[in-house]
């Protein structure tokens, strides 16, 4: 069950610093969905 804690905490971190990078990359693959 910790496991599952220390992830969120990773998430949380990367999140507030790489929004803008995981933002381009979600747009990028969901172009080819939104096409399929």
């Amino acid at each position: 069950m910790p496991k599952a804690k220390g992830k969120t905490r990773r998430q949380k971190f990367g999140y507030n610093v790489n929004r803008k990078r995981l933002n381009r990359n979600a747009r990028r693959k969901a172009a080819p969905r939104i096409e399929w």
